[in-house]
């Protein structure tokens, strides 16, 4: 087994179905195995029997009340595959080419991002940005789901929701940016939907340094696709992460 994409999932029966129609993007190589696993969180929405009716080659294994990070770390720990790759109930894979990536145990490979809205347009894309290690405690470099990780790294890191709340993720990278090389692909593509219930919108209101923003002008300037768009919604109010 070489690639297990990781689900957690809690009432997200309106998403799933366009989350795991977008899995058969995800191309192996001859001899390759792919293991999709949904880690649910005690939906009574139906999503389970949704999943299990339609897509019964997903691995479902169920909890109750332990958090979105905390259901991460246990999907970690019982996943089969080497390689690990999350994929968030309402999000999409554009596509994940294994054939043009090297996996290997000392790298994390990451690649685009898409923004997408609720109805999946376009609403920005950045394209994987270079970047020196140190400045990935400055600013989230690296989009948690758009990378591939080895198992052992996110094993020795696991998530610590309860310390840093939503921001889990970056803390993850950030802890671990000295362990591994990070390899920038065009072979990921991620699309990443933003709406009014997505817990990125939520949170949007946070303290900025200065050093913040400047990395965040280095990204928009030099990796972002569809800047004038992105600018007219920002003048019209329309906030999204960045």
């Amino acid at each position: 087994m070489k690639l297990t994409v990781l689900t957690a999932t809690l009432n997200s029966r309106s998403t799933i179905n366009r989350c795991l129609e977008s899995t058969p993007h995800i191309k192996v190589s001859n001899g390759d195995k792919l293991e999709y696993m949904v880690i649910d969180g005690g939906s009574n929405d139906g999503t389970v029997e949704l999943i299990r009716s339609h897509y019964p080659e997903a691995r479902v294994e169920t909890q109750t009340g332990k958090g979105l990070y905390q259901a991460f770390n246990e999907g970690v720990l019982n996943a089969r595959g080497d390689y690990i790759m999350f994929l968030h109930s309402d999000d999409e894979i554009g596509k994940v080419n294994l054939r043009e990536i090297d996996l290997r145990p000392d790298a994390v490979v990451y690649g685009t991002v898409e923004f997408i809205d609720e109805n999946g347009k376009l609403l920005f894309r950045r394209r994987p940005p270079l970047f020196p290690k140190k400045c990935l405690s400055q600013y989230p470099f690296i989009f948690h789901p758009n990378a591939i990780y080895p198992k052992w790294l996110l094993l020795k890191y696991p998530f610590d929701g309860e310390k840093y709340g939503m921001v889990a993720d970056m803390w993850q990278i950030n802890a671990f940016r000295n362990e591994v090389k990070f390899v920038p692909t065009t072979a990921i593509t991620y699309r990443f939907r933003i709406h009014k219930q997505s817990s990125t919108v939520k949170n949007l209101k946070r303290k900025f340094s200065l050093s913040f923003w400047m990395w965040r002008v280095y990204l928009f300037l030099f990796f972002e696709d569809c800047r004038a768009r992105r600018v007219l919604n920002f003048l019209h109010g329309k906030r999204t992460w960045s």
